[in-house]
């Protein structure tokens, strides 16, 4: 996936620019919640965000109000959940069924219209996640180099499947579109090792999720500024404020 652990973490101090400090973490108990309350951890030590309490559980439970409570009773200012769906949106459900109402964060995982689904519309009111564009095609400016990239997707998998993109599948069409650009840039035969090559050496490959910069150091090719804070208002995703 074009995502590391680093890049789904709030790299940007979205947190501290708000003055919400003290965090409450949630994480699935598996790779994927392991190692982004890990590199989670790393970001926010660096700006002074302090998690006040740490849950986990597991991807197939089906109620979370016992690590939901737990955090509650730390008074944090945030909450942030380190899940998928179905886990992230069950997350979501217990969070309500508690009463809280303190600001709620996705991690990137749970970039799929599954999310809102299980949970609902209503249940999904302010909550942010830290995604790609492809949720605010129609708020971005026309000098954005992703915009064009992003609608014609936006429309082709309209078309195709009859639902809209999310970010998640847009994952799938990056990995495929650097595969294919990197063949171009291939002269002879074509072997791991050569393919390899090409795709450490990609520069400006406009995605779905970014704008990538490969090299033999950084196989992400990605940064914090390929992510734009969203958050649910009014039955749809906006560039949060």
């Amino acid at each position: 996936m074009p995502y590391s652990p680093i890049r789904d973490s709030f790299s940007r101090p979205y947190l501290k620019q708000k003055g919400w400090t003290r965090v409450g973490f949630l994480s699935v108990n598996n790779a994927y919640g392991d190692s982004g309350k890990s590199e989670f951890v790393k970001t926010a030590q660096s700006y002074g965000i302090q998690i006040v309490a740490s849950e986990r559980f597991g991807a197939t439970d089906t109620d979370m109000k016992p690590q939901l409570t737990s955090v509650k009773n730390a008074s944090p200012d945030a909450l942030v959940v380190w899940a998928i769906p179905p886990a992230a949106s069950l997350v979501l459900k217990g969070y309500h069924e508690l009463g809280l109402n303190t600001p709620i964060f996705f991690s990137s995982g749970a970039g799929s219209n599954k999310f809102v689904e299980l949970a609902g519309t209503d249940a999904a009111e302010g909550v942010y996640q830290p995604q790609s564009k492809i949720w605010v095609i129609d708020q971005l400016l026309d000098s954005d180099p992703q915009k064009k990239v992003l609608q014609s997707y936006a429309q082709s998998y309209k078309s195709k499947y009859n639902i809209d993109a999310s970010p998640i599948d847009g994952m799938a069409y990056d990995a495929t579109l650097l595969i294919i650009e990197a063949l171009k840039t291939i002269k002879g035969e074509v072997t791991r090792d050569s393919l390899r090559d090409a795709i450490e050496h990609l520069n400006g490959v406009v995605g779905i999720t970014g704008i990538f910069h490969l090299s033999p150091q950084d196989h992400v090719g990605l940064t914090d500024k390929d992510l734009t804070m969203l958050q649910f208002r009014n039955g749809r995703w906006v560039i949060a404020q």
